[in-house]
């Protein structure tokens, strides 16, 4: 099964990235001034997730009303959850593992360290995009992240690989 993504803004968005076994990242380096309200809403969003049973539906209504506030909260920072859902071994158990990144919604990454990778906007649709970050995160290879379009210009000196798929609106 290849790996899936989903860009979270609502609860009923995070409700499609259930798994068995999920962690997050924040991409990037948060401002100062956002940095605590960032955290308490991903606190409030991540620290009960491993207690609710997928399979108890009143639970789950209860989860999904109480994120409703911190993902707003993050969106009014700038900032949103994108979700990689992707197979994975935990335990000698073969197991469905979600990873959430906290991007900014215009953000870019590449995977590697080398100026040559293709880069890609956090866009589901893009299969090939999910598919390295997927690797990427499940190989433990770094991941470069962009806040912008234009970082990625700045820090490729303009001479960027984009990917054809994702970013056709970013080539200039």
């Amino acid at each position: 099964m290849p790996p899936t993504a989903i860009l979270i803004r609502t609860p009923t968005d995070f409700s499609k990235t259930f798994s068995e076994v999920f962690q997050h990242f924040t991409m990037g380096t948060l401002r100062r001034e956002i940095e605590p309200v960032v955290r308490k809403c991903l606190e409030a969003i991540f620290n009960d997730l491993a207690y609710v049973a997928r399979d108890d539906p009143d639970m789950v209504t209860a989860y999904l009303d109480s994120i409703a506030g911190p993902l707003t909260l993050l969106q009014a920072a700038g900032l949103v959850i994108f979700a990689v859902i992707r197979p994975a071994i935990v335990a000698e158990m073969k197991c469905r593992m979600t990873d959430y990144l906290v991007v900014s919604p215009n953000g870019r990454f590449s995977v590697g360290k080398e100026m040559g990778t293709l880069v890609h906007q956090f866009d589901p649709s893009c299969e090939a995009g999910v598919a390295e970050l997927a690797k990427a995160i499940s190989a433990k290879i770094p991941v470069r992240f962009f806040v912008t379009p234009e970082a990625v210009g700045r820090a490729y000196e303009h001479n960027v690989p984009w990917c054809q798929d994702c970013c056709l609106g970013d080539l200039v």
